[in-house]
């Protein structure tokens, strides 16, 4: 699994890291929406793309730490809203 940081700096540092690297994934998708549609709708549709990925991570976060499915979708899905919104 490699070297995972320990203090509180290094975790926020990772997270940083991480998000940016799932912006810049994402860039192409909200550029090309940006082409036939408003600012608004392409602004919509990466940020429900990013929701999307962080309740997929927070669900599988949830499965590695044991928690049955439907509790890891309890977990994950109101983690995915609250990045949507």
């Amino acid at each position: 699994e490699g070297l995972q940081p320990t203090t509180s700096t290094g975790k926020a540092i990772k997270s940083g890291l991480q998000s940016a690297g799932t912006n810049l994934a994402l860039l192409p998708a909200g550029l090309a929406r940006g082409l036939y549609a408003t600012a608004s709708q392409a602004a919509t549709t990466v940020a429900g793309l990013m929701g999307a990925g962080v309740g997929a991570d927070a669900y599988n976060e949830a499965r590695d730490k044991g928690k049955g499915k439907a509790a890891s979708l309890a977990y994950g899905i109101p983690q995915g809203v609250f990045e949507f919104v």
